[in-house]
């Protein structure tokens, strides 16, 4: 394997994903696996103790550093299947993985608190030199407009959507966004004859079966035109029913739109050394309805406020120091408006805004 990422190094490529590579080695003598009781799918009636997490990892994650480090600037980001933090925490830092997906933030409830026990507990388990990332997409999980907007008015799932990004992309870390999030996709049903999912297809008969990731991996929706700009052909899986009016175009050309929210804050960090590289920490102890944090170094300090609710609502925020915060970037104000006024902030339904003390510079004002 070290052999082969040496010649993709040499053709170009900047690093690897690793899928699910905490199972990369199994207990020498290929003991059987405990039996759990309950789960009828295959996979989840065995405890798995001897296929994952095994001793060889920490030493085969320094040679594979060591690969990586023959040429300087390349990483490596793992996927990580079945464990515990701690251990997911101990594969990525110097000598070792770069970054690494710890799936429990991927698979949280619309709720600010859990949201916020869930980045605590893992900024805590991480080596202080290690870094950070977070994804709330997957194409192994249900896209994140059905998953945490569903049910809702599509109007509300796009706010939603907003709030979604505002919090993956000003979070202290690496933010990956899994393709069609950045125009809020749904996932859209499969037919039973056009599903492709290769576990779906050969577990459908048996006890248990396999849920088909199928409607979550969709083509993307580029344009209205045949094939959504995708493909001039048939497409592996259909279409999505809506790939004529939720479109990369259609929003390009809305400046309010899921997309250039998107592009606005991926463009806002160029300029803030705070959302770049700076600490990070919580606001409030329990969090009900909004999530607050601030990103801080020594030259830049913002307050990031996340509205999860359908409604507006009235923040105390004493302890947080300053007179007057204004609004560097927002979805529901125009930057260099008011925020935060003697420790009180009011956010409107679904409302992301980014802070900081005094008045932000004419050359960073961008609204949302």
């Amino acid at each position: 394997m070290l052999a082969m990422m040496r010649r993709w190094l040499g053709r170009g490529v900047d690093g690897f994903r690793l899928d699910v590579f905490n199972a990369f080695f199994k207990h020498a003598d290929l003991p059987d696996l405990p039996a759990r009781r309950g789960p009828s799918r295959g996979y989840d009636r065995f405890e798995h103790v001897h296929d994952k997490n095994q001793p060889e990892m920490i030493d085969f994650l320094g040679r594979l550093r060591a690969v990586l480090d023959e040429r300087p600037g390349q990483m490596a980001v793992g996927e990580f299947f079945g464990g515990t933090r701690e251990q997911a925490a101990g594969y990525v830092g110097p000598g070792r993985l770069d970054l690494l997906f710890e799936y429990r933030f991927l698979q949280q409830p619309w709720n600010p608190a859990v949201f916020q026990r869930t980045i605590t507990e893992w900024d805590a388990a991480l080596a202080r030199d290690a870094w950070p990332c977070y994804a709330l997409g997957s194409h192994d999980e249900s896209r994140m407009g059905t998953r945490l907007g569903g049910g809702r008015p599509a109007n509300e799932q796009d706010a939603i959507a907003k709030v979604v990004a505002a919090m993956l992309l000003t979070l202290r870390g690496t933010p990956f966004v899994y393709n069609g999030e950045e125009i809020a996709m749904r996932d859209e049903p499969v037919p039973p004859e056009r599903v492709r999912d290769t576990p779906a297809l050969r577990f459908a008969h048996r006890p248990g079966g396999w849920r088909t990731r199928d409607p979550a991996r969709t083509p993307m929706q580029w344009g209205d035109g045949p094939g959504a700009g995708f493909t001039t052909g048939r497409p592996w899986l259909p279409l999505a029913s809506d790939h004529r009016t939720r479109t990369v175009a259609q929003q390009a050309a809305d400046p309010r739109s899921v997309l250039n929210w998107y592009r606005r804050l991926i463009w806002f960090p160029r300029g803030s050394p705070a959302l770049r590289w700076g600490t990070w920490r919580m606001v409030g102890p329990d969090p009900r309805e909004a999530l607050v944090f601030v990103r801080e170094t020594t030259e830049q300090t913002l307050l990031v406020a996340l509205n999860f609710a359908a409604e507006g609502v009235s923040l105390d925020l004493a302890d947080v120091p300053g007179s007057r915060w204004t609004t560097r970037l927002g979805n529901a104000r125009p930057a260099g408006e008011d925020g935060l006024r003697s420790g009180r902030l009011v956010l409107a339904p679904y409302e992301a805004v980014i802070l900081e003390p005094g008045q932000p510079p004419a050359a960073g004002r961008l609204g949302g």
